[in-house]
């Protein structure tokens, strides 16, 4: 008798569902998915087909079966329409990579249910990865209050981060932590937000808690980095910056083992350049060093700088583009690695500082003869639009006026900007007192070749935090850079020389976004320099 009531309850859909609905309780989603299926099959009615599709939605989301989950959601939608079944549409579409078209399915379950915390936390998640932080500030505030969790208030400081409310985010992480909240979120929240506001030593506290409950975060480990490295100890700073890779020392990039350290004699390895072209140019120092160690080193690098870097001593013969072959050297590591597997000490980073680039003499033969006899001061202000961070690094054109309106009889003023920004010097009114060669800067294939040779004839280089300062650091020119009151990590903070470059000189802002102050110190030291 209980097996024929068994039996007959698997022919009855209702009671198929709401075994599906247990097993989904209880994370067992094969079988959920299994049940849904079966019930499906016994062709139920449309409200009992709608709640299958859900639950079997519901376990393929878990599954990460995405493109089945959404179809069942559209499914149970088509067949009866719920609050549930679009937020479980819209978390089918986030998790798929599509916020902006789950914004529209959250527009409308909150129109139908605006008390819904599930709706607002999705909605203030697909604001964050559609590039919306203010408007998933007030998202996230409203979930928070509807659906109070350490989730909700976890997104409430992504968001508040993202829109760059970082005091706030401080604020509100010590004061959950003051009242006995201690978790690695918060811990990790704190720590960035900490970093972004140049406050260092709280960041190392807050990351090192992070660490203690979450060893393995590799937010914590990277942020920890980045406040060690501002504080210059680079020694620690590079280890955690390891982190940066998902698996650090594991990877076999072209089936070629990680170098860790071994020794190299009679070995081969291959080093590869990554982020942008001025971390390469920073970084490359490293690249002799190890190529002395090592049988034979393959540095691949972008071919745009190739020609650049062929004509220094230490990288000539080096140089490599495109695929390596599978398995075709010894070792490899990623080229940001070197300081720390190289052990680098504060004495071997000095050691790797000294010039290591040389502009092409030809080339320097064609710009002398371009330029104007008489001190001449190259300038810069703007790097990559893309780059995140770029707001903050780089000054408006306008700012530099009161330099060129009184030192532009006693100096020659050369820009150095290409593209990017190049207009505003177009539109100034002291345009007249600055010779633009954008168009005839390292306009072929090759970067930074023009530039280079005219690095190497300036007397300095005024410049914001882009990758020409990494240029001209290399070159040994003089240079002094500007930097915004919460610089980039490996400037150090607080002071007004880097270990990378001894010929770049820090100029740092005192208020944040204030960067008249900065060029009024600029102009003094200038005034003395040239008298």
């Amino acid at each position: 008798m209980a097996s024929d009531a068994a039996a007959s309850g698997f022919r009855d859909p209702a009671f198929l569902q709401r075994r599906a609905a247990r097993a989904n309780e209880e994370r067992r989603w094969q079988e959920a998915i299994q049940l849904c299926t079966l019930g499906l099959n016994r062709l139920p009615g449309p409200a009992l087909e709608a709640a299958l599709c859900l639950e079997r939605a519901r376990a393929l989301l878990e599954r990460r079966e995405l493109a089945r989950a959404d179809a069942d959601c559209r499914r149970s939608l088509a067949l009866c329409r719920s609050v549930d079944a679009q937020v479980l549409l819209a978390r089918c579409l986030l998790e798929s990579g599509a916020p902006a078209a789950a914004l529209p399915e959250l527009e409308s379950t909150l129109e139908c249910d605006p008390e819904s915390g599930s709706a607002w936390t999705l909605k203030a998640r697909a604001l964050l990865a559609a590039g919306q932080p203010d408007a998933a500030v007030a998202a996230a505030e409203r979930a928070a209050v509807l659906a109070p969790s350490t989730l909700t208030f976890g997104l409430r400081l992504s968001a508040l981060s993202a829109a760059g409310r970082h005091d706030e985010v401080m604020a509100l992480a010590e004061a959950r932590l003051g009242s006995g909240a201690f978790d690695a979120e918060l811990w990790v929240s704190l720590g960035l937000s900490c970093n972004a506001r140049g406050r260092s030593a709280r960041a190392i506290e807050a990351f090192e808690r992070a660490l203690a409950l979450a060893p393995e975060r590799i937010d914590a480990n990277f942020g920890l980095g980045v406040a060690l490295c501002r504080q210059g100890d680079f020694a620690q700073g590079f280890r955690y910056l390891e982190h940066r890779q998902k698996d650090v020392g594991k990877a076999f990039r072209f089936g070629i083992a990680p170098w860790r350290g071994e020794a190299l004699a009679g070995k081969s390895v291959f080093v590869w350049s990554e982020q942008g072209l001025g971390d390469i140019i920073q970084f490359a120092r490293f690249v002799p060093i190890l190529r002395r160690a090592a049988a034979h080193l393959s540095f691949f690098v972008p071919s745009t700088l190739v020609r650049l870097f062929e004509s220094a001593p230490g990288l000539s013969g080096t140089l490599a583009s495109g695929h390596p072959g599978f398995g075709t050297a010894d070792y490899q590591t990623l080229l940001l690695s070197l300081p720390h597997l190289l052990s680098a000490s504060d004495l071997g980073l000095r050691e790797a500082s000294e010039p290591y680039l040389l502009p092409e003499r030809e080339l320097v033969d064609q710009w002398r003869a371009r330029l104007p006899a008489g001190p001449t001061i190259a300038l810069a202000w703007q790097g990559n639009p893309k780059y995140a961070g770029e707001p903050w690094r780089s000054i408006p054109f306008a700012e530099f006026a009161p330099l060129l309106q009184q030192y532009g009889a006693a100096a020659r003023f050369v820009s150095l900007q290409k593209n990017f920004g190049a207009e505003q010097l177009r539109a100034s009114p002291v345009h007249h007192r600055v010779l633009d060669f954008d168009s005839e800067l390292d306009g072929g294939a090759d970067a930074f070749v023009d530039s280079a040779a005219l690095l190497s004839l300036v007397d300095l280089l005024i410049t914001t935090d882009t990758s020409l300062v990494h240029l001209a650091g290399a070159l040994g020119t003089p240079t002094w850079l500007l930097l915004s009151d919460v610089a980039d990590w490996r400037w150090g903070g607080e002071v007004e020389t880097t270990i990378w470059y001894p010929s770049v000189r820090l100029f740092r802002q005192r208020v944040p976004g204030n960067w008249r102050t900065v060029v009024q110190r600029v102009c003094a030291e200038l005034g003395a320099l040239l008298t």
